[in-house]
């Protein structure tokens, strides 16, 4: 053996670049070094409490065959008793995360524990910490009537955990003031309530846990102002998702304090209405917010757009903002778009409409030219069916020209009349190497080869188009016929721009070779 393979720190970076289970487990049995090192990959991370149970007396447990699917599940063959969980401690020690949420359709030959299992937990817990180590945990609560998944989880972490994310409805047994005790020093927490009285449970827990910077969480609207007021208050909050799980006719603003947030970088707030949205951005000061989404519920106006989008302004450090998504069902126009120029640096922008789009090709010459840095962007909603589309392909041509680190664009139009070619000698202004992927929306095409030559001239790098699947269209005959035939042009256009991007490269080999170092020097005057 290679004299550095004794070195310990040698070993867990070779274990940890190991990807199968199967290959660390053989690796283990090597040798007693050996053994140690792929202990520490092989128990990291568990997507089952079931490897650490069958660590148990091997007299109380047995394997049998699930009823309705090819799941076996693990059993006890008698109640638990506190000296069975010492052969788990062991190796419970090096569990550091648990992640239990995986969808059931993709696990059909997973092990799988059973609710008597649970429920023998339940009744006898470890008499000590089981997992002193346990740093992330994450598991679903649907299905669950009797709550011996969650309560099971939830008596078995510890004050090392970190992250915890319960998906679906929080357990009713288990109290946030229990779970501020057991951890106190929770960072991320993601959860779903719609229940008046846990919401004010979690409100008090989040006034403990001072350590919290990543909350995602799902609140009825009568508690919003709660909550609110105890998030602005944690002083390492740095990312925030919010989502109102009912809707109030009138909600009142919720009073925050002055220089709410102090940290927060990434805000998403989905399903508030305007007025909570804009006492949110008004409690601050100048704050260099990274990332911001913005979804308000249904019925919201344009009107209350702008006034949304005037705090921005006033409240949001310009140069900072590197991410924006605003989502809503109105009609998307210039005169909504061009308040957001001010944030210069954005590289990240979806702005999506129900109604549709109502910016022509004159407007996206403008609007091309605010985001310079732009490397996403999505105007409009491709799947939602909208109006009549004001745009043509000739739009394409101003992005090409002022986005030139654009490299994903999201952008619904109509592709029936083919701009003319881009002279041999505008080509180095009008053509952007960088995008990759153009999604269309339901564009309407007449000529797949026309399109395909107009985009591979502008866009040489071009490899994914996408357009709107036939489901998007109606579901009468001579509709999902006009729909099959759409697709069936736009993978024509697919098909052909990969042909023509295998030919230029192949010119372009041609010229380096001739004149070594052209390539380099073109790219970068483009």
């Amino acid at each position: 053996m290679h004299y550095a393979l004794s070195i310990p720190e040698i070993r867990h970076t070779i274990c940890a670049e190991v990807v199968s289970h199967d290959a660390l487990s053989k690796l283990s049995r090597v040798s007693h070094d050996w053994h140690d090192s792929a202990n520490v990959i092989l128990w990291q991370s568990l997507d089952s409490l079931i490897p650490l149970l069958r660590l148990m007396p091997a007299e109380i447990w047995k394997m049998k065959e699930g009823h309705l699917s090819r799941r076996r599940k693990f059993t006890f063959c008698r109640p638990l008793k506190p000296h069975d969980w010492t052969p788990v401690y062991e190796r419970a020690t090096l569990v550091r995360e648990i992640l239990l949420h995986q969808r059931h359709e993709s696990t059909y030959d997973k092990l799988e524990e059973s609710e008597v299992v649970l429920r023998a937990i339940c009744h006898c817990p470890p008499p000590l910490t089981l997992l002193p180590r346990l740093r992330r945990l994450e598991f679903r609560n649907w299905g669950n009537p009797h709550e011996y998944r969650s309560r099971c989880f939830l008596q078995l972490v510890s004050s090392s955990l970190k992250y915890l994310h319960v998906e679906g409805p929080w357990p009713k047994s288990f109290d946030f003031t229990s779970l501020v005790h057991a951890c106190p020093a929770i960072e991320t927490i993601r959860y779903t309530s719609w229940e008046l009285d846990l919401s004010t449970e979690l409100a008090g827990a989040l006034v403990s846990w001072r350590t919290l910077t990543d909350v995602d969480i799902q609140v009825p609207g009568r508690a919003l102002g709660l909550i609110m007021s105890c998030l602005a208050q944690l002083p390492s909050l740095a990312g925030l998702r919010i989502y109102c799980a009912e809707y109030l006719q009138a909600v009142p603003s919720p009073r925050l304090p002055h220089n709410s947030f102090p940290s927060l970088r990434r805000l998403v707030l989905v399903s508030l209405q305007h007025v909570v949205v804009d006492a949110v951005i008004c409690s601050w000061d100048k704050r260099q917010i990274q990332a911001l989404t913005l979804s308000p519920h249904v019925g919201g106006s344009a009107a209350e757009l702008l006034h949304t989008i005037a705090c921005l302004n006033e409240h949001c450090e310009p140069l900072a903002l590197d991410e924006l998504t605003i989502a809503g069902d109105w009609l998307i126009s210039l005169h909504l778009i061009t308040p957001l120029s001010r944030f210069c640096n954005l590289t990240n922008v979806a702005i999506g409409g129900t109604s549709g789009s109502g910016i022509t090709d004159d407007g996206y010459a403008q609007l091309a030219q605010l985001w310079p840095k732009l490397r996403r962007l999505q105007l409009g909603l491709p799947y939602f069916p909208s109006g009549p589309l004001s745009c043509t392909l000739s739009a394409l041509l101003h992005f090409a020209k002022n986005c030139h680190h654009l490299e994903r664009l999201t952008l619904p139009l109509d592709a029936i009349d083919v701009p003319n070619p881009v002279p041999q000698a505008d080509l180095l202004i009008c053509r952007n190497s960088s995008l990759t992927y153009l999604h269309v929306g339901r564009a309407s095409i007449n000529d797949p080869t026309a399109v395909a030559l107009f985009l591979s001239a502008i866009f040489p790098g071009l490899q994914e188009v996408v357009c709107s699947g036939e489901s998007e269209f109606n579901q009468e005959e001579d509709g999902a016929v006009r729909g099959r035939e759409m697709i069936r042009k736009w993978a024509e256009v697919r098909k052909m721009l990969g042909v023509l991007r295998k030919e230029e490269y192949m010119q372009w080999d041609f010229v380096e070779a001739m004149v070594p170092g052209s390539r380099v020097c073109c790219i970068m005057d483009v």
